[in-house]
């Protein structure tokens, strides 16, 4: 794993909080008419964008799980999961 990797996730998560907090502005604002032809394709948009966050979100707990067993075990090779994470 290279040594940028945690901050790739890291800036990832954040841009996809950053997207979340847009659309939900978006949503108060009613400004999601000028962006999107239907109120369902705005909200499949959402599902996508909260769905976009939560792997996000998984991976940097993964990641963060994965530093505490190495500053457990002193073990640097990460942990692989027993099963692949579910997907939508």
């Amino acid at each position: 794993m290279s040594d940028d990797w945690p901050m790739t996730v890291v800036n990832w998560r954040a841009l996809s909080l950053k997207r979340l907090e847009h659309f939900g502005e978006l949503k108060r604002t009613g400004r999601w008419r000028h962006y999107f032809a239907t109120e369902d394709a705005f909200e499949e948009a959402f599902r996508k964008a909260s769905a976009d966050a939560d792997k996000w979100k998984q991976l940097a707990d993964r990641l963060a799980d994965d530093a505490r067993v190495t500053a457990a075990t002193g073990n640097s090779i990460p942990m692989i999961p027993s099963r692949p994470p579910a997907t939508s």
